[in-house]
């Protein structure tokens, strides 16, 4: 969990830097890779093992928002448009860094999790 966190935390940021700096293909790899991780928490919150399940039947075993939220963080191959992809994914992924640190103990501060959140929020 920890790994995937920080994992999840990098991409936004990097989604971040790479969409103000106009490298859109790969900011949309780094969205996707986002997603992934918002995907893995989703399960590990269901007391499901990430490992165990297959990625591709994620839509039969979300939540209905959990499915809004991923699926209007869709957009064009644009700055701005990933931009605000990547808003529209930080409240729901700020809800469950919250839940994740609540339900197990991680080893990383909540504190830093948090912070950067807010820098891509």
């Amino acid at each position: 969990m920890d790994f995937s966190t920080s994992k999840g935390l990098a991409a936004a940021h990097e989604t971040y830097r790479r969409a103000r700096r106009g490298e859109l293909f790969y900011a949309q790899k780094l969205l996707d890779e986002r997603r992934h991780h918002i995907m893995r928490a989703y399960d590990w919150l269901h007391d499901r093992a990430p490992e165990t399940i297959v990625m591709a039947k994620f839509d039969k075993r979300a939540s209905a928002r959990a499915l809004a939220d991923l699926t209007i963080s869709y957009c064009p191959c644009e700055g701005e448009a990933i931009l605000a992809a990547l808003r529209s994914l930080a409240g729901g992924y700020l809800n469950q860094v919250l839940a994740l640190h609540e339900k197990f103990q991680l080893s990383r501060p909540l504190k830093n999790d948090m912070a950067a959140l807010d820098i891509v929020a």
